[in-house]
């Protein structure tokens, strides 16, 4: 399992590069519009997420796109139309452990919009690539449980056992989504952090994008486990010295879900 291939889980979504160049190009942005228009499933998953409270908004639903690219603005909408697009991606067979894909995306999410956020907060790039850089880490994730769950239903008689899934997707998953990055010919600053996470660099050796998301992914993680209650002030304190995070970051210390939410965006 350690040795076997990790193909991409899927092809890219087609309007994902596009989206990523889009960057602030109002006309590019409402390109975007016009297709997602003809294509009202995905529309309406756009939609659907827009009504999340982590994305920043509390009041009716969106009556269409052009309502929620008013009310949130071009980079939160970008931001959403690719959550949209990469969700269908983290969807895993219902067994076994069915409930991996479903964690994965709620930590992808959250790791998504803090890297967004720190990323915004130090003018380190574009806020939608570094969230983008979020959720394709959390699809390595996915990438290898589908290759291990493969493996399993290749080899009769051989019953999966969550703790090789674990330790699998630790050792491998920063290399998985560096190589869907490379499959799916993601940015050049984006493949690059991925590939400083799959090198394992520290902190200060990483470049700003990969740095947003080294911070991302912490913050994510973070605000998942205070919605648990598994994670307190001390012990956020504690994890950001062990992992090399300076004092500056802690103004993002998620205090309870509904904070965590809020220090994402």
């Amino acid at each position: 399992l350690r040795r076997a291939a990790l193909a991409p889980v899927a092809e890219p979504p087609a309007l994902l590069v596009p989206l990523l160049a889009a960057g602030g190009d109002d006309a590019a942005l409402h390109g975007l519009l016009d297709t997602l228009r003809r294509d009202p499933p995905l529309a309406g998953a756009v939609l659907e997420l827009a009504a999340d409270p982590a994305f920043g908004h509390c009041g009716e639903p969106f009556t269409g796109l052009e309502h929620a690219l008013e009310a949130l603005g071009a980079a939160p909408l970008r931001a959403l139309i690719a959550s949209a697009l990469l969700q269908p991606a983290f969807a895993l067979p219902a067994q076994p452990f069915a409930a991996f894909g479903r964690a994965a995306w709620q930590l992808g999410l959250q790791s998504a919009l803090a890297a967004a956020a720190f990323a915004r907060a130090g003018a380190s790039g574009d806020p939608v690539a570094a969230h983008v850089l979020g959720l394709v880490h959390a699809l390595g994730a996915v990438t290898v449980f589908r290759a291990a769950l493969a493996h399993y239903q290749a080899t009769p008689g051989l019953a999966p056992r969550a703790e090789v899934f674990a330790r699998l997707v630790t050792e491998r998953a920063d290399a998985a989504a560096h190589a869907l990055a490379v499959a799916w010919n993601l940015p050049a600053g984006m493949r690059s952090a991925l590939a400083e996470h799959s090198a394992q660099l520290a902190p200060g050796a990483m470049s700003a994008p990969g740095r947003a998301l080294y911070a991302g992914r912490l913050f994510g993680l973070a605000a998942v486990l205070r919605e648990h209650d598994a994670l307190d002030h001390a012990g956020f304190g504690e994890l950001l010295a062990r992992k090399g995070l300076d004092d500056a970051h802690r103004q993002w210390r998620p205090s309870t879900p509904g904070a965590a939410r809020q220090a994402a965006r």
